[in-house]
């Protein structure tokens, strides 16, 4: 890998590129001492275990929306509005990613795939006011994982992808909860996609060999390539982030009402 500049060699060292990789010919002599920035990036993490979907949610929703506040869990609430800025702004976020975190990390470990795992990341970027991040994990696929749901009306890579993005579809319910010891939503992609369209961005998904762009609108079937797990890329423009209502984004149930579980006041603004 000597042809690597010494510039993309610092930036891939900056985000644990070459961690837990023997990589022959990259010097990493010039790479500096760190500093902190956990508002603006985070460097691509592996997720193994479930327990670590949550710190890893928070990490990405600080990244996301990095300065827009200075939030603290404890910081006083407003008396008129009753939450503070962490409860209005990277509170809903983060609940969102972890549930995304979460069911990403049970579907990569069915259909046998039990050593499966979830590697994230996410940058943004001030020149261009833009947020970048992307989620992927190496199993089974929603096409696997999904195969016999209701929802699913053609067996194919694509048509699982666009079937999981309806809500309630793609969730962790029943005796697979009872196992994960949670009750996950099954709101994390389908919100995730709503905050990321209402925000300017959107997603680009890969599962198998179906690719789904959800700000273009665009689908494509590759058949020359093959994913076996699920690869998610988001995009969003940070500044239109204040202007988003996430309870308005959140899934109804039947009854055409949120769940009862659900906060009614998540919102970014």
């Amino acid at each position: 890998m000597q042809f690597l500049s010494r510039d993309l060699t610092s930036y891939l060292a900056r985000m644990d590129f070459f961690k837990d990789i023997d990589v022959e010919g990259v010097d990493l002599s010039g790479v500096g001492r760190r500093n902190d920035r956990s508002t603006s990036l985070v460097e691509i993490t592996k997720i193994s275990e479930h327990h670590q979907a949550e710190a890893a949610a928070s990490r990405l929703a600080r990244a996301i929306t990095g300065r827009l506040t200075q939030s603290d869990p404890d910081a006083p609430v407003d008396e008129h509005t009753g939450r503070n800025e962490f409860d209005s702004y990277r509170g809903p976020l983060e609940y969102s990613l972890k549930e995304l975190l979460e069911n990403s990390l049970t579907h990569a470990r069915r259909e046998g795939r039990g050593d499966a795992a979830v590697w994230l990341t996410c940058q943004f970027y001030p020149k261009l006011n833009l947020v970048r991040m992307a989620i992927v994990d190496n199993g089974c696929g929603f096409l696997a994982t999904l195969r016999n749901h209701p929802e699913l009306h053609d067996r194919t890579h694509l048509h699982a992808i666009e079937a999981a993005l309806k809500p309630r579809v793609s969730c962790n319910r029943g005796a697979m909860a009872q196992i994960l010891g949670s009750e996950n939503q099954g709101i994390g992609l389908t919100t995730t996609a709503k905050i990321a369209d209402a925000a300017g961005g959107g997603l680009i998904i890969v599962s198998g060999n179906g690719i789904h762009d959800t700000k273009r609108r665009q689908s494509q079937e590759l058949h020359d390539a093959l994913w076996n797990g699920v690869s998610i890329a988001f995009s969003c423009t940070r500044e239109l982030l204040p202007t988003i209502s996430i309870s308005d984004l959140l899934p109804k149930d039947d009854a055409g009402q949120v769940d009862d579980d659900l906060d009614l006041d998540l919102n970014f603004r």
